[in-house]
């Protein structure tokens, strides 16, 4: 499990610039994953930490290339930086841009017990977003899921909201489903999220 704060800069608005002044910090722990998502909470109410939109995906492939079709559907520029792969580009409903980072999902550990699985735990791959302008993030995170439920239709998308709380679904032959409001991706709702997400 690992735990990411980022901190953008002030007066960035470039894809490099917002990247490389971003503050990374990782925190890895084989302790109860439960816990660390209520750290996770604790921390974005006690600090001034960026909010992030991670889309869940499942799909073959490198995170480059997943980057490199996402890019070319979207029309988002691709950046790599060594074995990292960046994508971004101008928001739709405001100013600045919609970025994010490709990677591999890591946060499934092969010790979490039956009851600490969590509703991306599926999925192979994340596409970590954020946006300039925090009042529209979550619409423009919604917009990249929507667009690419239309484009490529083969993915299997789950968009959580800073991995607090389930978003949105998509599954091939079934379509979006939107999660009641407060749905988390832990144990505790899986009743609600279970029958949207691969598992």
């Amino acid at each position: 499990m690992k735990l990411y704060l980022h901190r953008h800069m002030p007066g960035h608005h470039q894809l490099d610039q917002n990247v490389d002044g971003a503050i990374l910090c990782e925190l890895r722990t084989y302790a109860d994953t439960r816990m660390v998502r209520r750290i996770c909470r604790s921390l974005s109410e006690r600090l001034a930490v960026s909010v992030f939109e991670p889309l869940f995906i499942w799909t073959e492939g490198s995170p480059l290339e997943v980057g490199l079709e996402i890019g070319k559907h979207l029309g988002m520029s691709v950046r790599t930086d060594a074995d990292r792969v960046f994508l971004a580009r101008p928001a739709r409903r405001g100013k600045g841009f919609i970025s994010g980072r490709v990677y591999i999902n890591d946060f499934p550990c092969s010790d979490d017990g039956p009851e600490e699985v969590a509703a991306y735990d599926g999925y192979r791959i994340v596409f970590d977003m954020w946006a300039h302008d925090r009042s529209i993030q979550q619409a423009e995170a919604l917009d990249v899921l929507n667009e690419l439920s239309s484009c490529v239709p083969s993915y299997a998308l789950l968009l959580t909201h800073d991995l607090q709380t389930l978003a949105t679904s998509y599954l091939p032959g079934r379509g979006i489903h939107h999660f009641p409001a407060g749905t988390t991706p832990d144990y505790e709702d899986i009743e609600v999220w279970r029958d949207w997400v691969l598992t």
